[in-house]
């Protein structure tokens, strides 16, 4: 489904006229913007184009958001470890994608850093919540 889309967007880029269109959208806590020059003989429904676009970041969002509960991560991360979890192929994909880099950099690359995004306050979970469950200091 991806690669349709973007195989797609890649084709209505590639081409010599000079007219172009632009789209605009927001999603994940930001936008997104589409510039494409279609060729003489490209019909291009713009706005069907503009769905089609929102309905691909809406399923990464599905599956990679870690700010929905109900995503594919959310649900893979809350899973007990001991138990089978079925992923999608796209969901496969990324994480053998990160198990790579993980094992390529010596592990400097952690995808298991959620923890500590969200003590920084950058992750899903409220930081003031947090820190009321961390012990006091006792300096």
């Amino acid at each position: 489904m991806l690669g349709a889309a973007f195989a797609a967007l890649l084709l209505v880029g590639c081409a010599d006229q000079a007219q172009s269109f632009k789209l605009t959208g927001a999603t994940m806590g930001t936008t997104w913007h589409v510039t494409a020059t279609p060729g003489d003989d490209a019909n291009v429904d713009t706005a069907q184009l503009q769905r089609d676009i929102e309905v691909v970041l809406e399923s990464v969002n599905d599956s990679m958001s870690t700010y929905r509960a109900e995503s594919e991560i959310s649900r893979f991360n809350q899973a007990p470890v001991d138990a089978w979890f079925d992923v999608s192929e796209d969901f496969y994909l990324v994480l053998s994608a990160a198990m790579a880099i993980h094992w390529q950099s010596n592990g400097a690359y952690d995808v298991t850093v959620g923890p500590l995004v969200n003590l920084w306050g950058f992750g899903p979970v409220n930081v003031s919540m947090l820190r009321l469950m961390l012990p006091p200091s006792t300096w």
